[in-house]
C-alpha cells in the first residue's frame, strides 16, 4: 500500500510506463454508499419514510490504490504512463471489507475465453 503523508498530495504523474505504475497495489472494496431522494419540491412523506428505511446500496470497487490516509482510500481504474483514469475517493468509515489482489501474468492467445454464464447482457 502506498505510504501516507498528510503533508502532501500522493498522485501517479511522472511515470514512465505501466510498470512503474503497476506498482501501486490493486485492490477490491465493498462500501456503503450515500443516497438522496426527492428534489426542490415537496415529496409524500410516506414515500420519503419508506426510501429512509432502506438499506443502504452497497458498491463494489476494484482498482489501483494511488492514496490512502487516514480519512479516505483513493482508487484509479486506469494508468498509463504518466496519466490515469478517473478517481474515486471512499471514506474509511464507509468500507465494510477491502482486499489486495494478486495480478497474474497470462499470454493471450488472441482469443479470450469467457468463464460460465460469460455476463453478456442483451440490450435492448
Amino acid at each position: 500500500m502506498p505510504t501516507s503523508n498528510s503533508n502532501s498530495n500522493q498522485h501517479c504523474n511522472g511515470f514512465r510506463d505501466a510498470d512503474e505504475a503497476s506498482s501501486y497495489p490493486l485492490v477490491s472494496v465493498k462500501w456503503k454508499d450515500a443516497e438522496s431522494q426527492g428534489g426542490p419540491s415537496w415529496e409524500d412523506s410516506q414515500e420519503m419514510l419508506d426510501f429512509a428505511k432502506k438499506p443502504l446500496v452497497i458498491v463494489h470497487t476494484v482498482g489501483h490504490l494511488i492514496h490512502a490516509d487516514d480519512e479516505k482510500l483513493a482508487i484509479t481504474d486506469t494508468v498509463s504512463g504518466d496519466q490515469m483514469g478517473g478517481v474515486t475517493k471512499i471514506p474509511r468509515l464507509w468500507i465494510m471489507e477491502m482486499v489486495e489482489l494478486e495480478p497474474r501474468r497470462q499470454e493471450i492467445d488472441g482469443s479470450l475465453s469467457m468463464p460460465p454464464g460469460d455476463g453478456q447482457r442483451s440490450v435492448g
